[in-house]
């Protein structure tokens, strides 16, 4: 899994690379995860922005993951944050993120 940190990172590059998941913050910096799809044969991993699992309630959650999971198809897809899933992210939101991909 490779991971690519921080604003305006070289997605294009990743084809290049021998990484079968990629991971960035979808959310805040493109490519959306489906433009990603379009051009990386791997999997695609994101959809969520950490300070929604943080700050916002589980209906903010299971709309970030729907809408993630809208764009990539469900296929190809790990559904997670942009980085690190924070440690604080409340127990109910991080089920209802996993209630989603059910």
């Amino acid at each position: 899994m490779l991971h690519l940190h921080g604003q305006q990172v070289h997605f294009k590059l990743v084809n290049e690379l021998p990484f079968q998941i990629v991971n960035w913050h979808d959310r805040e910096t493109p490519p959306t995860l489906e433009e990603a799809h379009k051009h990386f044969k791997g999997v695609a991993c994101g959809g969520m922005r950490q300070g929604t699992l943080v700050y916002r309630d589980a209906e903010e959650v299971r709309k970030e993951a729907e809408d993630a999971i809208r764009q990539t198809g469900g296929k190809s897809f790990v559904l997670g944050t942009g980085c690190v899933v924070p440690v604080i992210a409340s127990h109910g939101n991080l089920l209802a993120a996993r209630n989603s991909v059910e």
